[in-house]
């Protein structure tokens, strides 16, 4: 794993989104470092709880085909993400909250 500092998630793309089985792995494309644009593999492991719009899950995937970051922000046991999920071809947009509860989570660049 690699040390980050300076990251900025606002904006970026979610490429896959996933929780089931005790982890949680997100794939960001765009995620800005240092003014450099890098891609960012968010892992969550030992998962005890996954919230969606404060609604306890036992599983998370993507709402739709295409997903934006407004907000991320870690501290120690838990990942919070807030996404817009849009659908173009419908003209649809809704925006999730999530939360992520585990006690190892690992962010490398790929």
């Amino acid at each position: 794993m690699e040390k980050f500092n300076n990251l900025s998630f606002h904006e970026s793309t979610v490429i896959t989104f996933e929780g089931k089985d005790g982890e949680f792995v997100t794939l960001l494309e765009d995620v800005s470092h240092n003014d450099e644009v890098e891609n960012i593999l968010i892992t969550v492991k030992n998962v005890s709880k996954m919230t969606k719009d404060g609604v306890i899950k036992n599983e998370l995937g993507m709402f739709f085909n295409d997903g934006e970051v407004l907000s991320l922000e870690l501290d120690e046991e838990k990942l919070f993400i807030l996404i817009e999920w849009n659908d173009f071809p419908t003209i649809k947009s809704q925006t999730v909250a999530y939360e992520i509860f585990g006690n190892f989570i690992q962010f490398n660049k790929v």
